[in-house]
């Protein structure tokens, strides 16, 4: 199943358009309220790309940045840090995101009334980054 998650965060990474790179705080109150997360104050939106992908209408990608932990709601699993830095330096400089210092990075899947999601946290030289996407996203 990791692997399976891993593989499609990779994909979708790649597939990366429609950015929309350093979204304010009010945009990133209202991505952490939609995904259920509860981030550090030093938490930021590096990217909101909010447009739907090819095969997957209405998955979004998020990449956010923290000076502290960032946790996700549910159950995690154990990744390479490697593989979860490779999709984040799919969309920031390897400057920018620094170097893994732990060998393992977090992966993990959960819905909530906004959707379903799918994340990766890495702990790099730079703080944490989290790899977000929203894959599917409850119809208004």
């Amino acid at each position: 199943m990791k692997t399976a998650i891993v593989a499609s965060m990779l994909a979708l990474c790649l597939a990366g358009c429609g950015k929309s790179r350093g979204p304010g705080p009010e945009r990133m109150r209202e991505v952490a309220a939609a995904a259920g997360l509860s981030l550090p104050a030093s938490a930021r939106l590096v990217i909101d790309d909010t447009e739907p992908r090819s095969a997957a209408e209405g998955s979004f990608l998020r990449l956010i940045h923290a000076n502290e932990a960032i946790r996700m709601p549910g159950a995690s699993v154990s990744i390479p840090a490697a593989t979860a830095l490779a999709a984040v330096t799919t969309h920031v400089s390897s400057d920018q995101a620094g170097e893994a210092v732990e060998t393992d990075a977090s992966s993990g899947e959960w819905t909530n009334a906004s959707g379903a999601w799918r994340g990766l946290v890495v702990h790099t030289t730079k703080g944490y980054w989290l790899y977000l996407e929203q894959f599917a996203q409850v119809k208004k």
